[in-house]
């Protein structure tokens, strides 16, 4: 992994089990925490409540 995204962190949503999870990003997938399906894609982080 090159050092620019090593310790990255990407906001992703499981289209799975529809959880949305902080994770660090790797070049192959992001692995949902949930239910740790690779099925996953990455979102915006969410917006909190005002």
């Amino acid at each position: 992994m090159p050092d620019e995204y090593r310790y990255k962190k990407v906001w992703i949503l499981c289209n799975d089990c529809n959880d949305t999870t902080e994770v660090y990003f790797h070049v192959i997938g992001q692995k949902c925490c949930h239910c740790e399906s690779y099925n996953t894609r990455t979102i915006a982080p969410p917006v909190p409540p005002q």
